[in-house]
């Protein structure tokens, strides 16, 4: 049996050790400045005619449905194997 304290301790939310953060909030800075990069040096009509097609988003939309689909059923065949 897993035994809590009472209450979030805010040590518990930023802790380093063993999580995801820290190589996710490294990608998400990455994508942060190459988003800021594309902002500031391309022309703004250049960038307007890019995202009023939707095509630039569809291949993203694709992707992520399928990895959703794909997780949902290996948590799914892992929840009946135990």
């Amino acid at each position: 049996m897993i035994v809590y304290r009472k209450g979030i301790s805010l040590r518990v939310l930023l802790r380093v050790s063993g999580s995801v953060m820290p190589s996710a909030a490294l990608t998400a800075l990455g994508s942060a400045l190459l988003t800021i990069f594309f902002e500031y040096s391309l022309p703004k009509s250049y960038l307007s005619l890019i995202f009023n097609h939707p095509f630039p988003f569809q291949p993203i939309a694709h992707t992520v449905a399928f990895t959703l689909v794909f997780r949902t059923n290996v948590a799914y065949n892992r929840y009946w194997e135990s």
